[in-house]
C-alpha cells in the first residue's frame, strides 16, 4: 500500500470521525421572536392600555374621522359581498366610489391623532397596513389588458386582502 493512499484513508477517517463529532453537539436550533405574532409588538400599546387625548377624542373632527373609518369597514364588506357573489366583477371602480385614499389617509391619520405619542404607534402600524392593502387590493383586482378573466390565484388572493382589511380596520375601530 503506497503512502499516498495510506494518507487519503487517514484523512477521510479523521474528517468522518470530525464531522461525527460535530453533529453529535448540534442540537436543534432555535429562532429567535423579533416580530411576535399580530399583538405581540412591544413598542405598541393596546387598545385596552391607550392613552387618550381627551380634548382629541371628544372634537367632531375626530368622530367624523371615526364614522368615516366605520363606513369604509362597510365598504369592504360590500366588496366581499361582491366578490363571492361574482369573482369577475369590477370591484376596483367600487373602491374607487367608496373609498379615497386621500380622504381615508386623512381619516385615520386624524383618529390615531386622539391618542398619545405611545399610543399612536399601534395606530401608525394599522393605517400603515390599512394603506398597503388597499394599494396591493386595487392592484390586484384590475382586468388584464388582453381583457382575460381573473384566475383562481389572483381571486384568492383579491379575498385574502379582502379579509385581512376588515381584520386591520376592525383593530383601527377597537380603540375608540
Amino acid at each position: 500500500m503506497s503512502a499516498q493512499a495510506n494518507g487519503r484513508r487517514t484523512f477521510i477517517k479523521e474528517s468522518s470521525l470530525a464531522i461525527l463529532g460535530i453533529s453529535s453537539f448540534a442540537g436543534n436550533a432555535s429562532a429567535a421572536k423579533y416580530f411576535g405574532d399580530k399583538t405581540d409588538y412591544p413598542e405598541v400599546i393596546q387598545p385596552k392600555n391607550a392613552v387618550k387625548n381627551e380634548e382629541l377624542y371628544d372634537s367632531s373632527a375626530t368622530k367624523s374621522a371615526v364614522s368615516n373609518i366605520k363606513e369604509y369597514r362597510s365598504a369592504i364588506l360590500e366588496l366581499q359581498d361582491k366578490l363571492s357573489k361574482d369573482p369577475q366583477a369590477d370591484l376596483r371602480t367600487a373602491l374607487k366610489e367608496r373609498l379615497s385614499y386621500s380622504k381615508l389617509r386623512n381619516d385615520l391619520n386624524t383618529a390615531g391623532s386622539a391618542f398619545e405619542e405611545d399610543s399612536q404607534r399601534g395606530l401608525d402600524r394599522i393605517t400603515r397596513i390599512i394603506l398597503q392593502d388597499i394599494v396591493e387590493f386595487e392592484e390586484a383586482s384590475k382586468f388584464k389588458k388582453d381583457g382575460s378573466l381573473r384566475n383562481e390565484r389572483r381571486i384568492t388572493s383579491m379575498k385574502a386582502k379582502l379579509k385581512k382589511l376588515e381584520q386591520a380596520f376592525d383593530e383601527m375601530l377597537s380603540y375608540f
